[in-house]
């Protein structure tokens, strides 16, 4: 996971580490040793003084990466498939094998109610909700209002989470998606494809504005800056 200031790099590892490393430096700053951590997502809050950590598989655990403190150890009935903070980092969300959204206000933990995403017509029933899957990929947007959800099936789905609604779906894709980001202001949704191609999907008109071809590889992981990515027309060139 990597910062949004781009200075903080958290990775884990199959000896059940932890490591917080600074960017600049290569140097690593902290190290910590918190349970069965291996082969799990870790998801950095937008202000970057939270870092979530799914252990054990059903349990969320919460620390300050600038301290290596646990914050807080919350646990959830299913496997967490993946994470997502508000914008405002006020909220962190979990979804579970059940496709149930389990949703805790930071910094106390308290529960807030769940949320089940709306059911999908391309998706089998789940026989296993404690099933290890590690196709799934689930960012929230900054009001918390939409979810965009990918699987396997080469699909990118975006949810109204109060309304359980779908209010965008892409047609099939020739590949799986790799990654997707939500900007900061809200307003726009950032996705790419298994090939290396981006996409910039404007939310008010739910129409695909950018299309950036050019990477050699997947796209596993893209960061907005904190200030708004400006798009210049008709150079249409990205910064």
């Amino acid at each position: 996971a990597l910062s949004a200031d781009g200075r903080t790099l958290c990775s884990v590892s199959l000896d059940q580490s932890l490591r917080l490393w600074d960017v600049d430096s290569g140097k690593e700053r902290r190290l910590l040793q918190v349970g069965n951590i291996s082969w799990v997502r870790l998801t950095l809050s937008p202000d970057g003084k939270t870092l979530a950590v799914p252990v054990n598989s059903k349990e969320l655990h919460l620390f300050n990466p600038a301290s290596g403190e646990r914050l807080r150890r919350l646990t959830t009935k299913t496997r967490i498939g993946t994470v997502a903070f508000t914008a405002d980092a006020s909220i962190v969300m979990a979804l579970t094998g059940d496709r149930t959204i389990w949703r805790w206000q930071i910094p106390k933990g308290r529960r807030l109610p769940d949320l089940s995403l709306p059911p999908d017509r391309d998706e089998p029933p789940i026989d296993n909700p404690d099933s290890w899957y590690n196709g799934e990929k689930m960012v929230l947007s900054p009001d918390g209002q939409l979810v965009a959800h990918a699987n396997d099936d080469r699909f990118l789905r975006v949810l109204d989470v109060d309304m359980r609604r779908e209010m965008y779906r892409t047609a099939k894709l020739p590949g799986k998606v790799s990654a997707i980001a939500f900007a900061p202001d809200g307003r726009t949704l950032a996705w790419a494809e298994e090939s290396g191609v981006l996409h910039w999907l404007e939310l008010a008109s739910w129409s695909e504005r950018l299309r950036l071809p050019g990477h050699a590889g997947a796209v596993k992981q893209m960061v907005f800056t904190l200030s708004l990515i400006h798009i210049s027309e008709p150079t249409r060139q990205a910064e």
